[in-house]
């Protein structure tokens, strides 16, 4: 009948209304959307780039800083492929960079110009602690950040990412007052070139002499560049003599003689690294029981340290 008919044409005309006023809010969201989804995939694009290019720079100078493999006689700080392989491992899907560049400096001493990783390379011998010797390497890599989608247009955007990591070539071992200083029961066993797990004890034996006895468990010789005594300053307290009594029932060997009582007396080696023979002693492989002892003009209050600045040995 009629009435029907005019219902049915409502319902008719309701569902075009809705299904126009769908279309058009679709219309209208369709646009912000896309930016939304753009602007992720960008994001997520500039973000993937930055830290392909940290990650890589940190990975690089890891490599470049840390001890050489067992079988492998060339150190790491002059591998300059090896470093940029290092970096190129891990940033792969962003590779190649637009710059990538190695340098070594000493922050200790800033009048040293910085070297590139050829210059360190053709003579290893200017890494060290030395005034005139370099000890960080800085990797730093450089890209730009490019919209992966092609009509968005806009300058390219400069990442670059500069990480330095102190080489470890040398050793720096202290025994405080008092302390003695062994390495965990439950520590894995070190790589080959890692830093050794030197060990120390330190006896007073009268009122006036306290020996320090200096493990080298290690398989590599181990060379002493710079000792340092040092204790609680009193009157009339002096450093008269320091002597070692080496490994295997040698010596003893006088180190230095004199009369010190500033409280703190260096000794340093003839010349820096590489010493050779000429460092200021050097502990074998494999050796134990070495003693340094320190005689004093009276007892010490509380008994003296000795700080060592050592490094693996080329012998």
């Amino acid at each position: 009948n009629e009435e029907t008919m005019n219902s049915m044409q409502k319902i008719a005309e309701r569902r075009r209304r809705q299904r126009g006023q769908g279309i058009t809010e679709f219309a209208l969201v369709l646009p912000i959307f896309l930016i939304l989804m753009v602007g992720v995939i960008e994001m997520g694009h500039l973000l993937y780039l930055y830290s392909s290019v940290y990650a890589g720079a940190r990975e690089a100078a890891r490599y470049g800083a840390s001890v050489r493999d067992e079988d492998t006689p060339t150190v790491r700080f002059a591998d300059c492929n090896g470093i940029e392989d290092a970096a190129r491992r891990i940033a792969f899907l962003s590779w190649p960079f637009e710059d990538f560049e190695i340098e070594f400096d000493n922050p200790d001493y800033p009048h040293l110009p910085p070297k590139s990783c050829a210059e360190i390379a053709a003579d290893t011998r200017q890494v060290g602690l030395g005034r005139d010797q370099y000890n960080r390497i800085t990797v730093t890599i450089t890209s730009s950040y490019r919209p992966l989608i092609p009509f968005i247009t806009f300058p390219p955007m400069p990442i670059q990412t500069s990480v330095g990591r102190t080489v470890i070539r040398n050793l720096y071992f202290r025994n405080y007052t008092s302390q003695q200083i062994n390495p965990p029961q439950n520590s894995p066993e070190p790589p080959a070139g890692a830093c050794p797990e030197i060990t120390a004890r330190q006896i007073i034996n009268s009122n006036n002499t306290v020996e320090y006895t200096i493990d080298n468990p290690t398989d590599e010789a181990v060379a002493i560049q710079t000792l340092t005594l040092y204790w609680q300053a009193s009157p009339n307290q002096s450093l008269e003599q320091l002597s070692l009594f080496p490994a295997g029932g040698a010596g003893p060997e006088s180190i230095w003689a004199g009369s010190d009582s500033s409280a703190q007396t260096e000794i340093p080696s003839e010349i820096d690294w590489p010493p050779g023979d000429l460092a200021l002693r050097t502990l074998p492989a494999q050796s134990t029981g070495s003693v340094f002892t320190a005689y004093f003009s009276k007892k010490p209050k509380l008994a003296p340290g000795i700080t060592l600045d050592m490094f693996f040995s080329d012998e």
